[in-house]
């Protein structure tokens, strides 16, 4: 901007431009939608015979990770990245 039209931006136009650069730099699990490492793993348990046997398992609930969001800028308007795919 300085070097084509010989001045500063103000404080609206430098909003507009964080405001982009935010939205462009972001990262995803490509598999999931999901922002990568939002939920912590889950340790490894080795299985035995004995969890095949009488044992009763327990439900946890289960942890939605959060989707990921992206910007059509033709549209003006953010949305999940998964309502992209054709399968939902």
């Amino acid at each position: 901007m300085q070097d084509l039209w010989k001045r500063k931006p103000d404080v609206k136009e430098l909003q507009k431009l964080i405001n982009i650069i935010d939205w462009n730099i972001w990262q995803m699990d490509g598999l999931t939608g999901t922002i990568p490492y939002s939920k912590a793993q889950e340790q490894y348990r080795q299985m035995t015979l004995f969890d095949m046997f009488g044992t009763e398992t327990v439900e946890k609930p289960e942890n939605r990770q959060p989707l990921c969001k992206i910007y059509d800028w033709r549209a003006d308007n953010s949305l999940e990245f998964n309502s992209l795919n054709k399968n939902g």
